[in-house]
Parts: C-alpha cells; structure tokens; sequence
C-alpha cells in the first residue's frame, strides 16, 4: 500500500499533474497507512483522479538525480471516473513508476572538447510549463551520458548546463561552448516543451557549439546622440516564443 500520497478529483480539462493551481480541484485527500482514501462532496459528473506522492510547493530546479530517496516519490495514477448518484467504494488506483528520460550530450564544434570532469557538472534540467512544484535535474556522467527516472506526467521544457542552467561550469567566460537546444526525435523540446505521457523518453540529445552569432550596433536618441544608458532586448518575433522557462 502506497500512504502518505496525494489523491486529487480534477475536471477532464485541468493539467492536472503540471498545473500546481489547487483551486482547479475538486476534492482532496490523502492515503493512510493502508493506502486507502476517502472523497466527501463530489458533484455527479465526469473527473478525472489523480494521484501522486505529495511534493514540495515551491518552485524550483533540485540539484541532483531524479530518482527519488522513496520507492513512493515518483508513483502517480490519472483514472477517470465518472460520479452519480451513488457512492463509489473499493475503487481500485493502480499507480505505475515514474518516467525515464535518458540519452546524451554531443559538442558539434571544431573548438577543443571540454573534460570529462567538466562535462560530468552539468545536469538536463526540466522545467514544467504551468507547474509551481519542484522537479529534480538529471546529472550527466562523464562520458555525456545521462538517465534518470521519476517524472510525472506533464510538458516540460529541457535545457542542459550547469545548477543554474547557465554553461561556466564548461570552464568560465573564455569556454566557446553554448547550448544549441536539446532535442528529441529531431523536435527542439527547448524552445517547445515535450509532452511526458507514459512512456519513457530515450534517445534525447542535448547539443553544445562553438559557433555564436552576434548583434550589435549603437543606440541613438531622437537627436542622434549615443544612449549609453539604454538596454538592448532580443526576443522571438513569433509570440508562440514567448512562453515562461523557454531557453530562447
């Protein structure tokens, strides 16, 4: 028996796992000892059930692995149900395990390859779309390979660098390496977040160059004279860019 897991009724509509907003919910509880639940007060009509271990309520990136110190941290269940007019007893959650995401990092560059001991700093870093949970990084060993289990169903955003997502753990300023995107089955799941349903994530690629380009240019005021004090933003033309915790 699963105890101490969070079980939520929440319209077919709702994000469910990735949405951290639990005025969306319709009931709440949590299992005892015997994973056993009890649901008071839920209209007749059609829900969904959620289940999941309870999990900390600020946002945030945790430094380290994905699996979990509990076998329960990364169990979860969606069931749908449908209430009328009559109670429903001995329902029967099934939960499964938490997906796994692995796969690599390559360096497309002619620039000398970072170490091993550099490479082995830095962490594919998932951020949900709409969560206000935390979510583990999954660390990346030496050789560039990198595995981790326990994520819940939602889309997430993937990055690649260091704790904080930037890339000076590579060597600092002077390293010409910059993350190009992560992708999956050839689709960038950087700037687009890929959709955890299921099944496991294998073969991502997180891709570092050496190539940049850069802008620059002056800034003038209405009478032509330099603006030292002005502030240059790049953003993507296209507003379906401009989503919260995408890399570009």
């Amino acid at each position: 028996p699963a105890s101490g897991m969070a079980v939520r009724v929440v319209s077919p509509s709702a994000d469910d796992f990735e949405n951290g907003d639990n005025s969306l919910d319709i009931a709440t509880a949590a299992t005892d000892a015997r994973g056993g639940f009890q649901l008071l007060g839920v209209p007749a009509g059609r829900y969904t059930l959620i289940v999941a271990k309870n999990q900390p309520g600020a946002r945030g990136r945790a430094v380290g692995p994905a699996a979990t110190d509990s076998p329960e941290a990364s169990l979860w269940a969606k069931v749908p149900i449908t209430v009328g007019a009559s109670d429903i007893t001995d329902l029967a959650v099934a939960l499964q395990q938490g997906i796994r995401i692995s796969g690599h990092v390559e360096f497309d560059g002619t620039s000398a390859k970072p170490t091993p001991d550099l490479v082995a700093r830095l962490f594919l870093i998932l951020t949900p779309l709409t969560s206000s949970v935390s979510v583990p990084n999954a660390p990346v060993a030496s050789d560039g390979q990198f595995s981790a289990a326990g994520y819940q169903p939602g889309r997430y955003f993937a990055v690649a660098g260091g704790p904080a997502g930037g890339t000076a753990v590579l060597g600092g300023a002077s390293q010409p390496w910059r993350l190009r995107a992560v992708t999956y089955n050839g689709r960038n799941i950087t700037d687009e977040p890929v959709d955890l349903e299921g099944s496991d994530l294998v073969g991502v690629v997180a891709t570092f160059t050496d190539r940049t380009t850069q802008v620059s240019g002056p800034v003038t005021d209405s009478t032509g004279a330099t603006n030292t004090a002005a502030e240059v933003i790049v953003f993507p033309a296209d507003s379906q860019g401009w989503k919260e915790g995408a890399f570009n």
